[in-house]
């Protein structure tokens, strides 16, 4: 087993990529883990000359710390587990490994500009804005129609749907479940007269 990285595909079935590394996959909310790149040292980008002098870590910036360099100057770093973008800011790049408010049933996936959230299989995301922050909160998908916890009446179709199930009398038979104060399906009469009084409280 090995992860892959630099931009080269992660090939192993894994859905996040190791800590020390960035989730830099073309769709990483979805397939996570496929591209996993090490952070971009500060060399890279030129920015050592840039980094301001310092006395203590209130003068330096978020996730910047004051301490000594190779020339024994007291100057504004980043944080371990940060990394120095082009902009001279410094970055969190393992905030999975730190603190999210991923749901504890979604993958977390680091990313360049901190993470990204997933509901893990069988589980539906019900987040409060899904599109904009997913995976904060992740519902188990229960198939009440399969697994037999239906209430339907024998004559009724059972459809599973994303809150929960809904029950149909079947063509030929009348829903009158309401007389008896039930939900819709639960009690079916066969054409209009011959009640059927099948029904599970």
């Amino acid at each position: 087993m090995y992860y892959v990285a630099l931009g080269i595909y992660n090939f192993f079935l894994y859905d996040r990529c190791r800590p020390g590394f960035v989730d830099a996959s073309p769709d990483v909310t979805h397939y996570p883990g496929r591209v996993c790149n090490r952070p971009k040292s500060p060399e890279y980008y030129g920015q050592l000359s840039r980094q301001p002098q310092c006395s203590s870590a209130e003068q330096c910036g978020p996730n910047e710390e004051c301490r000594f360099n190779t020339k024994g100057e007291l100057v504004c770093q980043c944080k371990r587990g940060s990394v120095q973008q082009i902009d001279g800011h410094c970055k969190v790049f393992s905030q999975c490994e730190r603190s999210n408010e991923c749901d504890r049933n979604a993958i977390c996936s680091n990313t360049y500009d901190g993470y990204k959230c997933q509901c893990k299989t069988g589980y539906l995301d019900v987040s409060p804005e899904p599109f904009k922050f997913p995976g904060r909160k992740c519902q188990q998908v229960v198939n009440e129609c399969g697994d037999g916890t239906a209430d339907c009446s024998p004559f009724a179709n059972c459809e599973d749907s994303q809150n929960g199930y809904i029950c149909k009398c079947r063509t030929g038979y009348t829903d009158v479940s309401s007389r008896y104060g039930l939900h819709p399906g639960r009690k079916c009469t066969e054409g209009t007269s011959k009640l059927l009084t099948f029904s599970y409280d």
